[in-house]
C-alpha cells in the first residue's frame, strides 16, 4: 500500500486525472457519505446529486465498518464515469478510485 501525503492548503494542491485517459477536466456528479458512530452498527447514508439531498438510515451497504466517502466523476475528455473513494479502516484513511458503472468497469484499473 503505497503512502500519499496530500499538502496542506490550496496553492499546494494536486490535480486529480481520469484513470482512463489521464484528462484532467473532471466533473462531480455524485456524492454520497456513509457514516456510523460505531463499528459495524446501523448508520446513515447521505446523497448529494444536483437534484438535491437524499439521506436515510441504513444497516447494510458499508464498504467497511465505519465510514466512507463516494465521490462520482464524469471526464470530459473520455466521458468515462469513475468514483474516488476515501473509507476510514482502523484508523487509517484509505484512497483509491474505481469505475462507477459495471460496463465501464474493463475501462478502470479499480483499486
Amino acid at each position: 500500500m503505497e503512502k500519499i501525503h496530500v499538502p496542506l492548503g490550496e496553492d499546494a494542491a494536486g490535480i486529480l486525472a481520469c484513470p482512463k485517459c489521464a484528462g484532467e477536466f473532471l466533473h462531480h456528479s455524485q456524492v454520497t457519505i456513509r457514516n456510523r458512530q460505531v463499528e459495524d452498527a446501523p448508520g446513515f447514508s447521505t446523497t448529494v446529486t444536483q437534484e438535491g439531498v437524499n439521506r436515510q438510515p441504513i444497516s447494510t451497504g458499508f464498504r467497511g465498518r465505519r465510514s466512507d466517502l463516494e465521490v462520482t466523476l464524469e471526464c470530459e475528455d473520455c466521458e468515462g464515469v469513475f468514483r474516488l473513494v476515501i473509507m476510514q479502516y482502523k484508523g487509517w484513511t484509505l484512497l483509491w478510485t474505481e469505475a462507477a458503472r459495471p460496463e465501464s468497469s474493463s475501462n478502470f484499473d479499480g483499486r
